[in-house]
């Protein structure tokens, strides 16, 4: 993996935890190890946490990265996708969304799910 790829990985992992700790305080969350499919059941529903930044290096809105065997899956089991945005000035935007309110498309800009 090079070291672009790194980093949003990271910020993926540690925005998944923070995700994780807030749910925990309202809700049953079961970690899913051992795929690269789906990352999470809340309260029996498969959750599939998605996060970007508001602005990229280049200036460029973020973009979620969207698996079709996920969108797929969650379409098929009633799941939902969290996607969270990590802001310019540090705060954080967070919505559940369901597949079925959206188009699959690879790269999905932020704002097509949640309002700018």
């Amino acid at each position: 993996m090079n070291c672009e790829n790194q980093i949003p990985r990271k910020n993926g992992m540690d925005t998944e935890k923070l995700v994780i700790a807030a749910l925990r305080q309202t809700s049953e969350v079961e970690v899913i190890s051992g795929t690269n499919l789906i990352d999470l059941k809340v309260d029996g529903v498969w959750v599939e946490v998605k996060s970007c930044v508001e602005f990229d290096k280049t200036g460029r809105r973020g973009r979620f990265i969207i698996k079709e065997e996920q969108h797929e899956f969650l379409l098929q089991n009633g799941g939902y996708y969290a996607f969270i945005v990590t802001c310019s000035d540090g705060s954080v935007r967070m919505k559940m969304v369901s597949p079925s309110e959206f188009e699959y498309t690879r790269k999905l800009v932020w704002t097509k799910v949640i309002k700018a």
